[in-house]
């Protein structure tokens, strides 16, 4: 994608990111101007113990250009909310952005300076080509700013720099010149504003970096410069071979996504999204469909999951694996998506194997459902339905928590879980069948049957004609988007035609915006309009109106079926994923598609600027209807 800078829209520039992987959860990132403007900004940040641990290590560079005698920056700092200086944004005219490199033009005078940030999975390439047709005398400086940052935070620990001639070393990061070039100690610090920081009331919002030195050329012509950006431990590179789109749009929205796919040693993940998740398992199931199913990598899906299914614990998959490999298990619909995209790793590749390889974990995932396991999770032997968590616990998807607020508990019996109960109930039975287990098969045709009844009768209301979204001692009414998996998953637990028209209608008066869907009706008086405030504000909005794109995937689902996937319906579903994905592709992580936007209004992108099951619902859809 190219972007022609207009400096009057500074603010519209800033607010876009690129990202480039390195493929073990290592990143480069900034937004376009190359104005830091938040703590996840850093050129080169590291992951200690991948894809995880992610520390800062190289968090940018300044360039400097003497033309015949006079000096101009063409790097920018943010100093206030206001103030820009030195302002070299000014003399950026195009950038080019790629899923592995981005490219900057510089014009100053009649020098065109092309700068180009290049990704592989063990290093980065930055290059500068300087075209002089007129033979000025010109010095190029290039000044590096190292730290030893955690990324959640703004306060470096002490680092080491060694420099060895125009080698640099910091901790085990090296900036090498591919020629050699004079680098002159001349130490330095240097403060950034870091806008996003403020905005969102963070308590520090100004960070301080420190240079010993620069990198200094000289030329009368045109010239070529080249550094490799590398860690000291080189990584196994993933080979990636995917189905293609016959579609350019959402050919590129995949090919960016690969970006979500990385490993360590021995096993391949998928970061939920960039710059501050790591593998979580909720958003992994749910997007490996749409990201490597669909597309064809068959055995990067399977080591996937693989890699969670190691750290299975009394029928629970981890829902997110930290930085020291410790599995936290506070979820209660992580095992049953895992069994979703077990099912849909079968049939798409139609290969037993997988089958036979899940089928006991599986068998173990519902028994322990069916007995009662953590986190006060088993089945209600009265209905049939399942039990999750309390007023303290945040197990469903809806999960944002502060100062140990739940803001959206959501315990008891929720309509999603619910639903993928009985998808997973179903996908067993197939499977039982296949293997020929008909005994298992037959038990659990006779569960299923009665969960479906069970749902239809406790869950639909027919006052409001939708469903409940969770049941406890009371049946909470609120209107939100996870009914709709009730309708899409592939062994639907609502079959009756009337309720889903009735379903989709409300959800799409309610809750349907042309970014995503809301997470609660605006008629509700617990609903926000916008996702704003300091970190307890903006996790009290998350749930509660919110419009979250991932969510297009079972809405469009559930209206194709609602519609028999009539001609037109999948014509207009189609137009719609187009124009969705141009429209948002470039607004905030450049080729990507964000987490969220604000409920109403303007609906400005929020949250994470690359977010995995974005991207993979939308991708999912597209290749399983219209590819």
């Amino acid at each position: 994608m190219i972007f022609h800078v207009d400096i009057k829209k500074i603010r519209d520039f800033e607010k876009r990111e690129f990202l480039l992987s390195l493929g073990n959860g290592s990143y480069s990132m900034n937004n376009i101007l190359l104005i830091p403007s938040r703590r996840y900004h850093s050129l080169y940040n590291y992951a200690l113990n991948p894809p995880i641990n992610r520390k800062s290590f190289i968090h940018n560079i300044e360039e400097t250009v003497c033309i015949d005698g006079q000096y101009f920056n063409i790097f920018s700092r943010r100093l206030s909310n206001e103030t820009i200086f030195p302002e070299g944004y000014k003399f950026i005219k195009k950038i080019i952005i790629k899923k592995n490199f981005v490219i900057w033009f510089y014009k100053i005078k009649d020098i065109l300076i092309i700068k180009k940030l290049t990704s592989d999975q063990n290093n980065l390439n930055l290059s500068y080509s300087i075209r002089n047709k007129k033979n000025h005398n010109v010095k190029l400086f290039i000044r590096p700013f190292f730290e030893n940052r955690d990324t959640d935070s703004l306060i470096s620990e002490q680092f080491n720099v060694e420099i060895s001639g125009d080698n640099i070393k910091n901790n085990c990061i090296y900036i090498k010149p591919e020629n050699h070039i004079e680098f002159k100690k001349d130490s330095t610090k240097a403060d950034y504003f870091l806008l996003n920081e403020w905005k969102y009331k963070m308590p520090e919002n100004l960070l301080t970096l420190n240079s010993p030195g620069y990198f200094i050329t000289e030329h009368n012509e045109s010239g070529d410069i080249s550094f490799n950006i590398f860690a000291e431990e080189k990584r196994k590179v993933i080979n990636l071979e995917y189905k293609k789109i016959h579609n350019h749009s959402l050919q590129s929205l995949l090919d960016f996504s690969e970006s979500f796919i990385v490993n360590n040693k021995d096993n391949i993940f998928l970061i939920a999204g960039f710059p501050w998740f790591g593998p979580w398992g909720r958003d992994t199931f749910i997007s490996l469909p749409g990201l490597v199913i669909y597309t064809q990598a068959f055995d990067i899906a399977d080591n996937i999951l693989e890699s969670f299914s190691k750290n299975i614990l009394d029928g629970i998959i981890p829902n997110l694996i930290t930085e020291t490999g410790e599995c936290h298990y506070n979820t209660v619909d992580s095992s049953l998506w895992f069994i979703n995209a077990i099912w849909e790793l079968y049939t798409v590749s139609k290969e037993k194997k997988y089958i036979d390889k899940y089928y006991e974990i599986i068998s173990s995932i519902l028994f322990n459902y069916r007995k009662g396991t953590i986190n006060n999770i088993f089945m209600d032997k009265n209905d049939f339905l399942i039990n999750a968590g309390d007023l303290n616990t945040q197990l469903t998807w809806m999960d944002a928590k502060r100062n140990n607020v739940c803001f959206t508990p959501r315990f008891g019996k929720a309509v999603e879980i619910n639903a993928l109960w009985y998808n997973a109930v179903k996908i067993f039975e197939q499977f039982s069948e296949i293997s020929g287990f008909s005994q298992n098969a037959v038990k659990m045709f006779e569960l299923g049957e009665k969960i479906k009844d069970s749902f239809n009768r406790n869950f639909w209301s027919e006052e409001y004609n939708y469903l409940f979204d969770c049941i406890h001692k009371d049946k909470d009414n609120s209107l939100r988007p996870n009914q709709l998996f009730s309708i899409s998953l592939p062994f639907p637990v609502i079959t009756d035609k009337q309720k889903i028209k009735k379903i989709v209608n409300i959800c799409t008066k309610k809750l349907y915006t042309e970014n995503g869907i809301r997470t609660l009706s605006p008629d509700s008086i617990n609903y926000k309009s916008n996702y704003s405030g300091d970190w307890f504000e903006r996790d009290s909005c998350y749930h509660q109106g919110t419009a979250w794109p991932f969510l297009i995937g079972t809405y469009f689902e559930s209206y194709l079926i609602s519609e028999n996937f009539s001609e037109i319906s999948k014509n207009n579903v189609k137009k719609i994923l187009i124009d969705f994905v141009i429209r948002n592709h470039r607004k905030s992580g450049c080729g990507y598609i964000p987490e969220i936007f604000d409920g109403s209004g303007p609906q400005i992108p929020q949250g994470a600027p690359m977010q995995a099951w974005s991207s993979a619902e939308i991708l999912r859809l597209w290749i399983k209807y219209f590819n």
